[in-house]
């Protein structure tokens, strides 16, 4: 059974509802801050630090890439996802296996049951 999958529009749902409650987070907590002052840029950027560590620690975790190349299929660590820029449905990454950099499609952890 193979690790990863192409995503379906179920798993583009549940990565546009995370997205969408982490940033109602971030607004909520930054607006609850706003009448205390100076406290807001400290809190601002404790906050989306905090929620920006989360999700790309939870995208590299659930996220595996296809190499255009060599066919294989690889996961990155969570730098390496947060460093290397994002396309729609695909990364440009460097493949683990045969060393080449380009365009690698995205993949979704299949599930284990």
């Amino acid at each position: 059974m193979p690790e990863f999958r192409p995503p379906t529009p179920r798993d583009w749902i549940k990565l546009v509802a995370v997205v969408t409650v982490a940033v109602g987070m971030l607004i909520l907590v930054v607006t609850q801050f706003a009448p205390r002052g100076r406290l807001v840029p400290i809190a601002a950027i404790g906050c989306v630090t905090g929620v920006l560590v989360v999700l790309v620690r939870w995208h590299a975790a659930k996220t595996g890439y296809c190499c255009a190349n060599c066919g294989r299929e690889f996961q990155l660590t969570a730098w390496q996802d947060f460093l290397t820029p994002n396309l729609v449905d695909s990364k440009y990454a460097r493949c683990p296996h045969c060393g080449r950099w380009g365009s690698h499609q995205a993949l979704v952890r299949a599930s284990r049951a």
